[in-house]
C-alpha cells in the first residue's frame, strides 16, 4: 500500500494510504541511534480535535486516527548503545494484514511493556482439519488439540507422492518427489464465533520435498564456519539456494481452487510457484 519515495542514512519516506502509527525509542532494530516511526497525516485530526473538544464532532476525526497518508522513519544522531531486534518504544500503532487498510487490532507500548486490544471483527482460528483415507475429515481446535506429526496418524491421514520438477534460473532440472496432505483452516470474527455463516475458509496442500535422481555431492569447504565457495547438494531441498548455508525449500504449502483435486493444485503449483 505503502512506496518509498525518499531515503538517506537518517531519514525514509514513504507515500500512499496506511494504518496510523506513532512510536519513538532510544534504538531501533540493531541500530543504537534514537528512532521515531510515524505517520505524519496524524496531525490533522489532532488539530480537528483541539478545536471541536471531545464531543460529537469530534467522532468525525475517528477514520484519520486509525487510517493516514504517508511514513517516515527517522533514525537520529543519539546514540543509546542499546545493540538489539527488540527495543524499548514509546507509543501506539494500528496493525493489520499489510496489504489491506482494514486493521485488526491496537498495540500500545511502553518501553518493553506491548498491549493489545483486539478489534471484534478479527479472524479467530476455530479449526484446522486433515483429510483421512477414507475421506473424511479429521478436526483439531482449541479444546481437542492434535499432534498430526505423530506417527499414530501416518495410516490414518490421506498422503500421496508424485513426481516434482523444478527448474532453476539457469536451467537446471531438479527432480524431487511431492508428498501431498490435504488441510483445511476455518476462521471466525472474535465476536461471532458463535455464527457459523460469518466464516473464512481455507483449503490447500501441504507438501514434502526428497530426492528423486541420481544422487550427486560436491564438498562444502569451510573457512571459519563460512562456505568459501557454492556447493551443491542434492537432496530434497528445492529452488535457487539448494545447496547453500541458506539452504533451499523442504516443504510448503499451495491454495486449491474450487473443486481442485490435490494434484491438479500439485501440477498448477508445479508451474506458478517460484523458490
Amino acid at each position: 500500500m505503502s512506496k518509498s519515495i525518499y531515503r538517506n542514512n537518517w531519514i525514509h519516506i514513504y507515500s500512499g494510504f496506511v494504518k496510523t502509527t506513532f512510536r519513538i525509542g532510544p534504538a531501533s532494530y540493531f541500530n543504537d541511534r534514537a528512532h521515531a516511526h510515524f505517520t505524519p497525516s496524524l496531525i490533522i485530526p489532532l488539530i480537528g480535535i483541539f478545536f471541536t473538544g471531545l464531543s460529537l464532532w469530534s467522532l468525525i476525526w475517528i477514520p484519520f486516527l486509525c487510517i493516514g497518508y504517508g511514513k517516515i522513519f527517522l533514525d537520529l544522531p543519539i546514540h543509546s548503545g542499546i545493540d538489539e531486534s527488540d527495543p524499548p518504544e514509546y507509543g501506539f500503532y494500528f496493525y493489520g494484514e499489510s496489504r489491506s487498510l482494514v486493521f485488526t487490532s491496537f498495540w500500545w507500548c511502553w518501553g518493553m511493556d506491548k498491549k493489545c486490544f483486539h478489534m471484534p471483527w478479527e479472524w479467530d482460528w476455530v479449526r484446522t482439519s486433515k483429510l483421512k483415507k477414507d475421506g473424511t475429515w479429521e478436526h483439531e481446535t482449541r479444546k481437542n488439540r492434535k499432534d498430526f506429526y505423530n506417527d499414530k496418524w501416518k495410516n490414518i491421514l490421506w498422503k500421496e507422492s508424485y513426481p516434482y520438477t523444478y527448474v532453476l534460473s539457469k536451467g537446471k532440472i531438479q527432480n524431487r518427489i511431492a508428498t501431498v496432505m490435504v488441510d483445511e483452516r476455518e476462521w471466525r470474527c472474535k465476536s461471532l464465533k458463535w455464527f457459523p455463516l460469518i466464516r473464512m475458509k481455507s483449503k490447500s496442500i501441504s507438501v514434502e520435498f526428497s530426492y528423486a535422481g541420481p544422487f550427486e555431492r560436491f564438498v562444502l569447504i569451510e573457512k571459519k564456519g563460512y562456505p568459501t565457495h557454492k556447493a551443491e547438494d542434492e537432496t530434497g531441498e528445492v529452488g535457487e539456494r539448494t545447496g547453500t548455508y541458506k539452504g533451499g525449500t523442504i516443504g510448503c504449502s499451495y491454495s486449491m481452487l474450487k473443486k481442485e483435486t490435490p494434484l491438479e493444485t500439485l501440477r498448477r503449483m508445479e508451474k506458478e510457484r517460484k523458490f
